[in-house]
């Protein structure tokens, strides 16, 4: 055998063995995708199913759908039986994974589902634009800007709660929500917010009636919101703050005797 036909015959060997172990590792790679794309049947939203709706009542208004394990949602449903004897508590909307989260024990329905742990349900009343009545809808999220007055003469505001939902949309005192008139303006609204048990005392000390503080909600972005950092407003603050250095002197000037 030459030198020339011996590397000829090494060379193919070696392309054999090369192509040999390329096609052992994509079948192992392949294995290992196939893993991931196990398919499973689950229950699927055929349409909106509203908060209230029993267990029993879904077998008409849901579907059962072929998808990848991956994707399959936390506590998903996979049987009816597993949550038989409850009542959705959200919404789970059409196209949507039924999930055993969006289910409580049948009885607690309505604002009573909405409630775990530390989380309270209370009512505050106000007027029509206290409470922003027809804007403000359930589900919404808003803060709550107090304005205290400390003693005889110094009022201060600030954001006093943050990202507080709504669980009851401003209501007249006959159960008016977005049918809002010019002369129940200034008539008694109530409405109905999810707050820790921490931030319900608050609330109270500064709506319950004290006629030295005021309040206002204020409604927050329905996503991506924000906010500012936190700090205290007084009036020689709010008049103060933005202005170029020439005019701080004339505004100390208005806090020493009111001069315009």
């Amino acid at each position: 055998m030459t030198y020339r036909l011996r590397n000829i015959l090494l060379a193919v060997v070696l392309a054999v063995l090369a192509a040999f172990l390329t096609a052992m590792y994509v079948a192992s790679y392949q294995n290992r995708v196939d893993a991931g794309q196990e398919k499973v049947k689950v229950f699927v939203a055929k349409s909106d199913i509203p908060p209230g709706t029993p267990a029993e009542a879904l077998k008409n208004k849901v579907s059962q759908k072929e998808i990848l394990s991956r994707d399959v949602v936390p506590v998903a449903v996979y049987e009816l039986d597993a949550v038989e004897g409850q009542t959705t508590s959200q919404w789970i909307y059409s196209g949507e994974q039924v999930s055993a989260r969006r289910f409580n024990a049948t009885g607690r329905t309505g604002i009573h589902a909405e409630l775990k742990g530390n989380l309270r349900a209370m009512a505050i009343n106000g007027n029509q634009h206290q409470l922003l009545a027809g804007i403000v809808k359930a589900g919404d999220h808003v803060d709550i800007l107090a304005n205290f007055k400390i003693g005889s003469d110094i009022n201060v505001t600030r954001v006093l709660l943050r990202d507080v939902r709504v669980l009851r949309a401003p209501q007249g005192a006959g159960g008016v929500d977005s049918k809002i008139t010019a002369s129940s303006s200034d008539g008694a609204f109530s409405a109905i917010l999810q707050l820790t048990d921490s931030q319900a005392h608050k609330l109270f000390l500064t709506t319950a009636g004290n006629e030295d503080h005021e309040w206002w909600l204020t409604l927050r972005a329905p996503a991506e919101a924000t906010d500012s950092p936190e700090s205290i407003t007084s009036v020689p603050s709010a008049v103060r703050d933005g202005l170029p250095a020439s005019q701080l002197s004339r505004a100390g000037q208005l806090d020493e005797n009111g001069d315009n």
